[in-house]
């Protein structure tokens, strides 16, 4: 709970940062996908992953959609970018530890 809190304000803060033209971004991505990767392995509960995975989603569809229109939204769009940059690790490792876990059962 608390790397995901971290993740997220860490993140948010980023993002303005970032617009501002304040902040290195490589590095800031880094560290998300590294708590990313946190909060995935550790983090969440079986009952969780089905929220989760969707509430990823709404982060990171709209991430794949044409860069340079949503670039217009300045820092709300990096403020998303970079939640993207941190969920993104996290899903991935809970969507494939839900098909494990719904694949391994008898």
């Amino acid at each position: 709970e608390v790397a995901f809190l971290a993740g997220v304000l860490i993140a948010v803060v980023s993002g303005i940062l970032a617009q501002l033209g304040q902040i290195y971004e490589p590095i800031i991505a880094y560290v998300l996908f590294g708590l990313g990767v946190v909060v995935g392995l550790l983090n969440l509960r079986k009952e969780e992953y089905t929220t989760f995975l969707l509430a990823s989603l709404i982060f990171l569809i709209p991430l794949t959609v044409n860069a340079d229109q949503l670039s217009a939204l300045g820092w709300l769009f990096k403020i998303v970018y970079f939640i993207g940059v941190f969920v993104l690790p996290a899903a991935l490792i809970v969507a494939f530890k839900a098909i494990w876990d719904t694949a391994s059962r008898r």
